[in-house]
């Protein structure tokens, strides 16, 4: 309840800050759900889900004008709590102050320099490699989480930019509830590098982060008790693109690699790091387009290497409806392939491959998503479970 009254103070107070700024308003919405059509004493049994839904990006977003050179933001999200009446469903998504530092001092530079400050994710990848509908070629995610961070954004010549992140906190327990990355280490530094150039885009980028607090890592099969984690991420991404008569061609690659070294209970050195790459096409040709991503992993201490596949197609029949279809296999080294839920659930695994087939409708700001899922091949249902579904987004 105490959350609730002061979220609604701060909105209060922003909806009352025309008098003293101009403030807009925009925001999201991406909910769906999908169904197999279950009977509910059948649900749970032979990979049968019944009804599932889920808000994937549903929120509120302020921006007051200060002056011409200082921007302040402040969003508001939900999530699928806010369908159980939960109070935690309703949680801030960023405050943050964007300044124009070049242009308020008066400085006549090629390099604009903008300082932004508060809790936020900005100094994000740009993931140029991801060509597919299922995106499944993301595996270069820099894993930079909501935090607060101090940074900047360095423009040059209106071609080159430099990003860099600082984060103050660099121990889990001072960190709070705050988010962090997939390794729980709070990020203390951002700093990458992206450009545009013609055909050619690219970006490379590093983060690093420590805590000095113990952690569980479990690495084939084996647990080791860590202190004092160290974790640097590093990574690549590219995309090209080759226009010809009647068709456009698009290639993408990426590469990752992410480690962390630390002292175990036992004074004992530890290490390890894991490596992704991605490749990517995409052909465009009037009304149709396919593309197709190869991308896998692999880890230092005798873990086994994935490798996946993705494809799709998609024909835009006019102005409002638009047809795709796409295919996927999760790891082409697994022992086993489980195309669909059922026939994993009979060997109790999970499916790693699978399909979906739909259709896109544009009505006005709104896009609506119907189609069916086979397995784990996931396009539009937000979900991931197998049935029919259907999904409805706009942006405002």
């Amino acid at each position: 309840m105490k959350k609730t009254i002061v979220l609604m103070t701060i909105v209060l107070a922003l909806l009352a800050a025309p008098v003293f700024a101009e403030v807009s308003i925009s925001g999201d919405v991406d909910f769906g759900w999908s169904s197999d059509f279950a009977a509910p004493e059948d649900q749970g049994e032979d990979g049968k889900d019944g009804f599932a839904y889920n808000f994937d990006d549903v929120d509120l977003d302020f921006t007051c004008t200060v002056d011409e050179f200082t921007t302040a933001t402040f969003s508001i999200e939900w999530d699928n709590a806010i369908l159980e009446g939960s109070e935690d469903a309703v949680i801030p998504g960023e405050v943050k102050v964007v300044t124009d530092l070049t242009g308020a001092l008066g400085m006549d530079s090629a390099a604009d320099v903008s300082l932004i400050t508060g809790y936020h994710d900005d100094f994000s990848n740009q993931s140029y490699q991801i060509l597919t509908r299922r995106e499944q070629e993301d595996v270069v995610d820099s894993d930079m989480d909501k935090s607060i961070v101090i940074g900047a954004d360095v423009t040059v010549n209106d071609m080159y930019t430099i990003t860099v992140g600082l984060n103050p906190t660099i121990s889990t327990s001072e960190m709070g509830d705050l988010d962090l990355n997939q390794y729980g280490v709070p990020m203390a530094m951002f700093i990458g590098a992206y450009a545009t150039i013609d055909a050619l885009s690219v970006e490379a980028w590093y983060n690093m982060g420590q805590t000095m607090d113990t952690m569980d890592v479990t690495v084939a099969g084996e647990t080791y008790t860590l202190s004092s984690v160290i974790f640097n991420s590093f990574g690549l991404s590219a995309a090209y693109a080759m226009p010809m008569d009647g068709m456009d061609f698009t290639f993408g690659a990426a590469f990752k690699m992410d480690s962390y070294s630390n002292i175990d209970g036992d004074d004992e050195s530890y290490d390890d790091a894991t490596m992704a790459y991605a490749v990517s096409a995409k052909m465009v040709m009037g009304a149709i387009d396919a593309a197709v991503a190869l991308n896998g992993t692999t880890e230092a201490n005798d873990v086994d290497a994935t490798m996946g596949l993705s494809m799709d197609a998609g024909y835009v029949v006019n102005d409002i409806v638009s047809v795709y279809a796409g295919l996927s296999f999760n790891d082409l080294n697994a022992d086993d392939t489980y195309f669909g839920d059922k026939a994993a659930a009979d060997d109790g695994m999970e499916a790693n491959a699978g399909a979906e087939f739909g259709a896109e409708i544009a009505a006005g700001a709104a896009t609506y998503m119907v189609g069916y899922q086979i397995g784990a091949g996931d396009i539009n249902n937000l979900t991931g479970e197998e049935g029919m579904f259907f999904r409805v987004k706009t942006a405002y």
